[in-house]
């Protein structure tokens, strides 16, 4: 990731980085993915010809009627004219995978828990379309159950994602993230069919 050469001298070049999109000069805290905290975006503008940083502040989107989704934060600001709109999940997956999750067609951010507000980076996992439909028809199901069963369900799923993440990383060293993550995606799809 590229440095940020103007604010080197204010200790601030030493932070943050650059976050790969095209909806502004916008920059990120390479610690919060580190610490497992939500991330924080910073744009960078120039007035009179000084650069100046001001830190974008997260905001909920909620959405009314019968097809409304769960809440989610979201960043806005204003880019050459128009009002942009940037999902907080989808700017931490962008800072961790480098590339905009908008460029792959029927891949989604997903969140494990199910809280869409819970935007850290270990709660969230790129899955495709297909499976994100069959876990929300599973999350109305498992509405239904005892507490005590989803409980170990969750626990059971989240125990077999972690071990096979830990085997396709011993099978594929030299492999992004995001491809053992795809491939994770397949195979998790796969086993949700059979069930």
């Amino acid at each position: 990731m590229k440095r940020f050469p103007s604010l080197t001298g204010e200790g601030l070049g030493e932070r943050l980085e650059w976050l790969p999109t095209w909806e502004g000069v916008l920059m990120y805290d390479p610690e919060d993915l580190l610490y497992n905290r939500p991330l924080r975006l910073w744009r960078v503008r120039n007035r009179h010809g000084v650069r100046i940083r001001y830190e974008l502040k997260g905001s909920v989107q909620k959405s009314k009627g019968r097809n409304a989704q769960r809440p989610r934060c979201q960043f806005e600001f204003k880019y050459k004219g128009k009002d942009i709109h940037l999902l907080r999940s989808h700017a931490t997956m962008l800072a961790y995978t480098g590339f905009a999750l908008s460029d792959r067609r029927h891949w989604v951010v997903d969140h494990i828990n199910g809280n869409t507000l819970d935007d850290k980076l270990s709660n969230l996992q790129v899955i495709s379309q297909r499976e994100n439909c069959a876990r929300s028809e599973r999350r109305k199901v498992t509405l239904r159950l005892s507490p005590k069963e989803n409980k170990r369900r969750r626990e059971e799923r989240v125990a077999w994602m972690n071990e096979r993440r830990l085997q396709l990383m011993a099978i594929h060293p030299d492999a992004d993230m995001i491809d053992i993550e795809f491939e994770l995606a397949v195979e998790l799809q796969e086993r949700s069919l059979e069930e």
